[in-house]
């Protein structure tokens, strides 16, 4: 039962792909001076609809195989096994830079977060809205850049869109429904005291 329990923790233990990393970066494989990143970011603010021959991400595995030096299971499996973006970070930028994305990409997705508050004005559709968009792009560190960008700007303009038009939307009706309470209605061809 022990050796059950080992192999259980063994799995879902995230650290042990970024330590092969940090042995091997930049000893054996040097670092990429901000590729990874710049291509996650491209990546995202391509779209598809106007780039239909943009290319796949790359398999988060094969950068796994390339920075670690292991065999792990990829495409052909049907899986992939993923670093995170701690670990990318390394990669592409080395210890002290590699706090920068993390710390610019934090600052920006608390702008959305206050954004997206002031902008819906509706308080339980705020809160469900950011606490869905939010929870869902921060909560996993060994997301790639490419899936963590992607997935936040997805439900942001999506999630966070559909809720602003809702939000008006119930808006434009309440200054409707209360706007014949605010004065006296009073029918035409009847006389007014």
């Amino acid at each position: 039962m022990l050796s059950d329990f080992d192999a259980f923790v063994d799995r879902l233990w995230a650290i042990y792909y970024p330590a092969l990393a940090l042995d091997r970066v930049p000893a054996v494989t040097p670092h990429e001076d901000g590729e990874i990143l710049w291509a996650a970011v491209v990546h995202v603010l391509t779209p598809r609809l106007l780039f239909p021959d943009k290319p796949p991400v790359e398999s988060d595995s094969e950068k796994v195989r390339r920075y670690t030096g292991i065999w792990v299971a990829g495409a052909d499996e049907d899986t992939t096994i993923a670093f995170g973006y701690a670990a990318e970070s390394y990669v592409d930028f080395g210890v002290p830079l590699m706090f920068l994305p993390v710390f610019a990409y934090g600052f920006l997705m608390g702008m959305a977060y206050h954004g997206l508050l002031r902008l819906i004005r509706h308080h339980e559709l705020a809160i469900a809205s950011v606490t869905v968009i939010f929870w869902l792009s921060l909560y996993l560190f060994e997301r790639s850049w490419a899936n963590m960008l992607g997935l936040s700007l997805t439900l942001i303009v999506y999630l966070g869109g559909v809720t602003f038009l809702a939000d008006r939307l119930l808006r434009s009706r309440a200054v409707t429904v209360r706007a014949p309470a605010r004065g006296r209605l009073v029918e035409p061809g009847s006389r007014s005291r």
